[in-house]
């Protein structure tokens, strides 16, 4: 049986259109040759990490223990600067209370010697008085037993001991075996309750005004006040002169 085929009008019989057509697809591959080349594509992105539940886990407790360390840090930080603050402030007023307290002891010692000073001028005067020439007496045994051969002496006392001590006299050389020669002689440079005994080579006395200005240079010394104090007692302390009697006579002097 004969098959029939539908003519579809796609067949050309005109050889000059053929030929055009291979001319234009020539003419195409020739323009397709020299075009440039087409840029290169960009690589596709890097695919977006996974990360597994224990690698969270894990970034979740180093993070913590980041945290607690630094927040650790800053604490020990802050009370160590409170300690060193509190200290120093403790310092300071430790250093305040030392330096008060040592003023008030200061101020204590003061006032004692002071007091001691006040209580020696209020008594000892009138401890004089009362024992009128005791002190003077004692004086010229210590002499007499020092300088038993001593010739003669000279005694020297105020007016008003004159009577009174000129009746000891005797029984003070007596029970010291003293058999030189004593003169008694009233001065009036010697104040009553001091004494002045001379012999041919020295010479002690009682002297109570330079007694005193040596006690005012030892409180003034005790005080603080006496750095730039001169003594003007000649080097005599004790109110007693006499260059070659040795150390009794100062308990009887003084």
């Amino acid at each position: 049986m004969t098959s029939t085929r539908r003519f579809l009008f796609d067949t050309e019989f005109d050889v000059d259109v053929a030929r055009r057509r291979e001319e234009r697809l020539a003419s195409e591959a020739l323009i397709a040759k020299s075009a440039p080349p087409p840029e290169p594509e960009e690589p596709p992105p890097p695919p977006e990490p996974v990360f597994k539940s224990a690698d969270l886990l894990q970034a979740h407790e180093d993070g913590y223990a980041d945290g607690f360390a630094n927040g650790k840090a800053a604490a020990e930080a802050a009370v160590n600067a409170r300690l060193s603050a509190t200290l120093e402030r403790l310092a300071d007023q430790l250093e305040y209370i030392v330096q008060s307290a040592a003023d008030t002891a200061a101020r204590q010692r003061e006032g004692v010697i002071e007091i001691g000073a006040a209580i020696c001028r209020k008594l000892l005067p009138d401890l004089s008085r009362r024992q009128g020439t005791k002190e003077a007496e004692a004086m010229l045994s210590t002499v007499i037993a020092e300088l038993i051969d001593e010739p003669r002496m000279v005694i020297r006392v105020a007016d008003e001991d004159l009577d009174a001590l000129s009746e000891r006299i005797d029984t003070i050389t007596a029970r010291r075996g003293f058999a030189g020669k004593v003169v008694l002689l009233a001065e009036p440079t010697v104040a009553a309750g001091d004494c002045r005994i001379e012999w041919a080579d020295g010479g002690v006395e009682r002297d109570s005004a330079r007694l005193w200005h040596d006690i005012d240079l030892a409180v003034a010394r005790l005080l603080g006040a006496g750095h730039g104090t001169e003594d003007h007692s000649g080097g005599h302390s004790g109110g007693h002169s006499g260059g070659h009697l040795g150390s009794p006579l100062a308990g009887a002097s003084s």
